[in-house]
């Protein structure tokens, strides 16, 4: 009877439905100026850091290893694999510390929103399988939010654009097409924008898998239809009040 309250007392999430509920939480309090993925950490939460870090380092590389098991290439992961292995002309190494920052970055934020009482329960308090859970629609979130930056995926916003078309006689017309505004038309310009955007905006900046659902973003951005791209996503994954921000640029 101990044992199976103490398993239940564990084991909070019953599905991954109720951990993205947990992380929406998380993200809220965040925009809420309730606590911040920046400043100094205490000698617990350089702790937790450092083992969260480990756990997304072992989360990133299981998916490599996946995929490399699919290709014949299955084994132990070295680091010449991450090194090797490239999404976008970037390294898989890369694209791992882009998600060790976030989910580090969640352990942290977790535990100074518990210490300054608010009823969010740290992560690095949770049990494995909650963690997993969190982890698991954290690094969905990361890969969800990289489609919407290297043009994959976008808001759905269109604008014309001129492109000179050939006659069947001499001379070239402009015609004007509706096109996506951020979405990629071919995959050579998928490529582009990951070599170009890479993971994160800059050092100081955090993926905004972090800090708002994908639903989020795509509502932000329709909002603010008029703010270029690379732009949007600076402040986005700079800013805590993202919409305040962006106002400022109409």
């Amino acid at each position: 009877m101990i044992c199976s309250e103490m398993i239940e007392q564990k084991a909070k999430f019953e599905n991954i439905e109720q951990a993205e509920h947990y992380v929406e939480d998380v993200r809220s309090h965040y925009r809420e100026e309730d606590a911040s993925y920046r400043g100094r950490r205490t000698p617990d939460q350089e702790l937790i850091a450092e083992v969260t870090s480990d756990e997304a380092r072992i989360i990133a590389d299981g998916v490599l290893l996946g995929m490399l098991s699919i290709s014949g290439n299955g084994g132990e992961l070295s680091e010449d694999d991450t090194q090797e292995f490239k999404v976008g002309g970037h390294t898989w190494e890369e694209f791992r510390t882009e998600y060790e920052r976030i989910l580090v970055g969640f352990g942290v934020i977790t535990n100074r929103l518990e210490r300054d009482g608010y009823d969010v329960d740290s992560y690095s308090d949770m049990s494995l399988s909650d963690r997993l859970k969190v982890a698991s629609v954290l690094f969905s979130s990361y890969l969800g939010h990289n489609a919407l930056r290297f043009g994959v995926e976008s808001a759905g916003i269109k604008h014309s654009i001129g492109i000179d078309v050939n006659l069947r006689t001499d001379g070239v017309a402009k015609q004007w097409v509706r096109v996506d505004k951020d979405k990629a038309r071919d995959p050579r310009m998928i490529k582009r924008n990951m070599r170009k955007r890479g993971f994160t905006s800059g050092p100081r900046n955090i993926s905004p898998a972090a800090k708002m659902s994908e639903a989020d973003y795509i509502t932000l951005r329709r909002a603010f239809p008029d703010v270029p791209k690379d732009d949007f996503d600076t402040i986005v994954s700079f800013s805590t009040d993202a919409r305040k921000e962006l106002e400022k640029r109409e």
